[in-house]
């Protein structure tokens, strides 16, 4: 591939911390996510394992009358967190902003009254 031509990939992982909130009776996912737009992230909980991930894609090209220069870029990750079993996977409250992602999973009613005793 000619020099000029400058095609990049790039596989990060972001900073992701979790968090109990007894007081809420919740877990809490952070996850550092700048430059990821809200609609290039995915989510998903399978067998108590939640997966975040996403990607962004960038290019440009110039032309002039004797020159075309391309480049591109591709960043993508996907991490793989562990919860425990006392979550409740249907209800999971999502947040976006300024390149934070937030996830906020409720305890099961039945790891709340566990919890009391």
């Amino acid at each position: 591939m000619p020099d000029f031509i400058d095609n990049s990939f790039s596989l990060w992982f972001p900073e992701i911390n979790v968090t109990e909130n007894e007081k809420d009776k919740t877990f809490v996912v952070i996850a550092n996510v700048p430059g990821i737009k809200k609609e290039n992230i995915y989510i998903k909980v399978e067998k108590n394992v939640l997966t975040i991930g996403g990607e962004e894609k960038q290019g440009r090209e110039e032309k002039s009358d004797n020159a075309y220069f391309a480049a591109s870029t591709h960043s993508s990750f996907s991490q793989l967190i562990p919860l425990p079993e006392n979550i409740d996977i249907k209800n999971i409250k999502t947040g976006h902003s300024n390149g934070i992602l937030t996830l906020t999973i409720r305890k099961t009613k039945k790891a709340i009254s566990a919890h009391k005793k």
